[in-house]
């Protein structure tokens, strides 16, 4: 029994043990309808946002170890993506940093996959920001998204 626990844990930490026939290496494409955008209080911005999410594809590169996004035609993060699989599911996530007109902020992205079946996966994605120099009374400043929607495995 202790043999077969230390195999177990091996396996949940090695992020491709256990991945069997069933890979979600290559390249995948799909739009994400938003469930959830606590961007704004303003309903005209939150249709916009809804908008931009169903008119652009998001794109996801899987090669090894390694993600790259791509929304809109543009990659997203470049090089920050880290990339966490086991069997079916993997987890692809970056966080940065950054400075614009309203001052510093910091975001997170993470997608959440599962394989659907050989050529389909389901994706759950969310975005988190803080813009850090807006103060705790700016709702705008501070907001998550969430959306899911499909992926389909495309030609390289």
């Amino acid at each position: 029994m202790p043999i077969l626990a230390l195999v177990s844990a091996i396996a949940f930490l090695h992020s491709t043990a256990g991945q069997g026939s069933s890979s979600l290496e290559g390249t995948w494409e799909g739009k994400l309808e938003v469930a959830y955008s606590g961007s704004s209080k303003d309903p005209a911005s939150d249709e916009r946002i809804k908008a931009a999410y169903a008119k652009s594809p998001f794109r996801i590169r899987i090669n090894q170890q390694r993600a790259s996004v791509y929304f809109g035609g543009e990659e997203v993060k470049p090089g920050l993506f880290q990339y966490q699989a086991y069997m079916t599911n993997a987890v692809i996530f970056a966080s940065s940093a950054g400075e614009d007109r309203d001052g510093r902020w910091v975001e997170t992205w993470n997608f959440t996959l599962t394989e659907k079946i050989s050529d389909t996966m389901i994706a759950c994605f969310s975005r988190v920001v803080n813009n850090l120099d807006l103060g705790e009374t700016k709702d705008a400043g501070k907001f998550g998204l969430l959306a899911v929607g499909e992926f389909h495995r495309t030609p390289n």
